[in-house]
């Protein structure tokens, strides 16, 4: 089995990347080298980030990991009409969404990327 199939335990080495196609015009990374990684966003189709991505034969980004030990893997979403914001898509009970910051809550969007890294 190659490795891009196996689960990440932890983080990414593209600990938190806003991209442009989030459109914040700019590139934040946190840790790694962003020259070498190959990034695309797919869209989640209201599955896992990790089945998203593997079935294009690449790793969902993760930007942590929740207490229950499962990654919280980068998506985008458009809420509420204001534009893509960068969120979260968490296995198993959030993995049918994105979920973003609106409003000062959390809100589950349906029709989201997930961030896939090569």
């Amino acid at each position: 089995m190659s490795n891009f199939l196996a689960r990440p335990k932890r983080a990414s080495a593209l600990a938190v990347a806003l991209l442009p196609a989030l459109g914040a015009g700019s590139i934040w990374v946190a840790a790694g080298d962003l020259a070498r990684a190959e990034t695309r966003w797919i869209d989640g189709r209201g599955q896992s980030c990790w089945n998203v991505c593997t079935a294009q034969n690449m790793s969902p980004v993760g930007s942590g990991t929740y207490r229950n030990g499962n990654v919280f893997y980068v998506c985008s979403a458009n809420a509420q009409g204001e534009g893509p914001r960068p969120g979260f898509n968490l296995e198993p009970n959030w993995a049918n969404a994105c979920w973003v910051g609106w409003g000062g809550k959390e809100l589950a969007v349906p029709t989201y990327s997930c961030l896939c890294e090569k």
